[in-house]
Order: structure tokens, then sequence, then C-alpha cells
């Protein structure tokens, strides 16, 4: 559906259904390497190193999902180079393909989910050795938030003309990314931005709130833009709680600013040439604390999410013909 029913406003909506077998690698791959888990079971909230054998499950069902997305546009006659749009989206996935993760098999074996409790192997002293991390279907997988974009461009005059300014923002709050196994309790990891991967332990989340903030700026064949992120604070551990499972749950936000510069000639001929400058995290600012401990390494943060480098500059030349 797309309806524009006034010159102001815009209606836009989707309803789909989809469906996906398992591709190749998730029937038939395999690999096998180091993990840790925290094991209830023993007694102890301190990891241990186990095996772990990840890949493939001949036996996994296509998925279903069901996509409802619905939005409005607002482009005001009366504000020049203006737009704003808010969309609403709600996947729901019956029989969703993935991993579930050696901390997940071993917590939802534990919380219910009996049909993963196959996929843990003990010794006769009770501690686990070897955990199969292999693709199945879960029950439900769901994911339902909101973007918002926000774009406003014009030509301007602040130094004699041939201006042109251009904001942009885009954001999006995520009410919630779960996850439903049989016999157990959802498990919602909206506005978890602690260290994700089974290398950590946790399963992977999403913030609640995350943007990005775009001003720009150019002037013939200069160019220049600053580049704001902003990403939320979060929990640890969406499944954790603060005083029982962990001392401290919560996981700062992150604010990082970059700043871009080019100079693109106008030479006449068809060879075009761009020189650019690039300053990431202008600010030097440090990642939120969020450590965990991995058999193959150790994070202090989440990298997929927070930058890890610090203040870094890129000087380079593109030419095209």
């Amino acid at each position: 559906l797309d309806w524009t029913f006034n010159p102001d406003f815009r209606l836009r909506a989707t309803r789909s259904r989809d469906g996906r077998a398992g591709t190749l690698s998730e029937r038939f791959d395999s690999s096998r390497g180091p993990g840790n888990v925290t094991d209830p079971q023993s007694g102890s909230s301190v990891p241990y190193a186990v095996t772990v054998i990840a890949g493939g499950n001949q036996n996994v069902n296509p998925e279903r999902a069901d996509t409802l997305t619905y939005g409005l546009v607002f482009t005001p006659t009366w504000v020049q180079g203006l737009s704003v749009s808010v969309d609403t989206f709600d996947v729901k996935i019956a029989g969703a393909i993935g991993q579930v993760g050696a901390q997940g098999i071993v917590d939802q074996c534990r919380l219910g989910a009996a049909q993963l409790c196959q996929y843990i192997v003990r010794g006769s002293d009770g501690i686990i050795s070897t955990i199969y991390n292999l693709y199945i279907n879960t029950a439900q997988a769901r994911a339902r938030g909101t973007d918002i974009e926000v774009a406003f461009m014009r030509p301007i005059r602040l130094f004699g003309g041939d201006e042109h300014f251009q904001a942009r923002l885009l954001a999006t709050n995520m009410k919630e990314l779960s996850t439903t196994q049989n016999g157990a309790a959802k498990v919602d990891r909206a506005g978890q931005t602690g260290p994700g991967g089974s290398g950590g332990g946790t399963i992977g989340g999403v913030p609640d709130w995350q943007g990005t903030l775009t001003l720009q700026y150019d002037r013939g064949p200069f160019g220049a833009a600053i580049v704001e992120r902003y990403v939320n604070h979060g929990t640890y551990d969406a499944t954790w709680k603060q005083g029982v499972d962990i001392d401290n749950n919560h996981v700062a936000s992150g604010e990082y600013t970059n700043l871009q510069l080019s100079y693109r000639p106008n030479t006449g001929s068809r060879i075009a040439t761009e020189v650019y400058f690039d300053m990431d995290n202008v600010l030097n600012k440090d990642p939120p604390r969020a450590p965990t401990f991995g058999f193959t390494g150790s994070t202090y943060t989440n990298p997929s999410l927070f930058d890890i480098y610090g203040r870094r500059f890129t000087l380079g030349v593109k030419v095209s013909y």
C-alpha cells in the first residue's frame, strides 16, 4: 500500500509471508574449536573451557516469516527540502533457523528447553566436556521496532553562493529482539549491548536506541561533514539479574564524532579527482567497559557497537575515468 492522500503526507505499508530453507552451510558445515561456559550445575559462577562443535544440521526445516511494516512520510510543502519518515516493523519467524550458542544451550536447557539438553555432553564427573552448537529450528524469533529518518537539504548563501547544506538523522528504536524455545520462556535481548558471541559466553543483543546524525556543507569543489553516532546505554546480559548473576549489569552509552573533508577540483577533463581527509573518533572517546573472557581471546567491550581504536586519520586520493 502506497497512498499519498495530500501533498504533505504519504502512507505506506507492506504485509508479506516469506519462506527460507536451510543453506548448504546451515545443513552440512562442521567445525570444532574451544569455548567457555558458566555451568550452573557445577555450583560455581566461574566459566570453564569446553569443546564446541559448531555447524550444520541436516534435520532443520524451512522457516516461515510474517512481516508487517507501516509508516508515514511527511514532506511539508511549506518547508523546502524537509522530509520526515517514521516506519514501524514487526517480523515474526516461525521455526527460525539459527544457532543458540554454547552458553545459550546450557542456560535454555536449565530453563526447560529439554530438546537442547541432548547437545550437552558431560563426563563421569558431571563436568561439560563438549557442546554441539548446531543450527536448529527455534519455536519463534521476533524483531519489532521503529525506524526514524529526518532529512533537510537546501541551497544557502554564507560565503558568496554555490553552497549547499544537508542534515540527516537516522535512528532506530528496538522494542524486541527475542527468541523462544519450546518449553522455555521467551528471551528478549533488546537493550543488551554487552559483548556477544559464543566466545564471550553471551548471545548478542541490540541497543534499544541508536542513531546517526550527519551535517554536511558543500561549496563548489569543497565539502565538509560532521557525523555524530550514538549508542544508548544497555545491559551486559539481558537474561541476568543485577546483584544475583552479576554485580553490575549496566553498560554505558557511546557517542562518537567523525569529521570528513574533501576537495573535488573541476579539471574539465574526463578524469575526476578527489582528495579527502577523514578523522574518526575526533574526541578520542574510550569505549564503555563490558569485559568478558573467551577461550580464544578476551575483550573489554562490544567491538561491533563501540569504537576500539580511538582517534585515527585517513588521507587519500581517488581518481576515476
